[in-house]
């Protein structure tokens, strides 16, 4: 059997890709994130960052924030509230709810070779994603 991982990025795990711990995180494509506001429950969500690396967010409208730390999103986040007088000490957390913008690519004697949307457990785990031996 001769299968092969590559890591570019992750898809849908539970925890930050390669050992990055969640503050510094790289925000990118098709994360989804939680972001909690402790003084508006308005402001408190689930929120998928696009393509183009932009979210919508209540008071603020589009944000971009690809390419970003996590604590980086709540700094913008908070420094924008405030600027924008909304609030003069916002009290905000942001987590990743999936990670998405990370791809797995699995090539060889596979049957589906590509982007994977699962971990690299899961997929080497199951049978159909592995040809049979011959």
């Amino acid at each position: 059997m001769l299968y092969a991982v590559a890591p570019v990025q992750a898809q849908g795990l539970a925890e930050p890709p390669d050992g990055q711990s969640d503050a510094n995180y790289v925000v990118g494509a098709q994360d989804v994130l939680v972001i909690t506001s402790y003084d508006q429950s308005d402001l408190t969500g689930t929120f998928t960052i696009e393509t183009d690396g932009t979210f919508t967010y209540p008071l603020l409208g589009r944000v971009h924030v690809g390419s970003m730390t996590l604590r980086d999103v709540e700094t913008l986040l908070k420094t924008e509230l405030v600027v924008r007088g909304f609030f003069g000490n916002p009290q905000i957390a942001v987590a990743v709810e999936q990670y998405r913008s990370q791809k797995i690519y699995v090539v060889g004697e596979v049957r589906a070779p590509g982007a994977a949307l699962d971990a690299v457990e899961d997929l080497l785990g199951r049978e159909q994603h592995v040809l049979p031996r011959e």
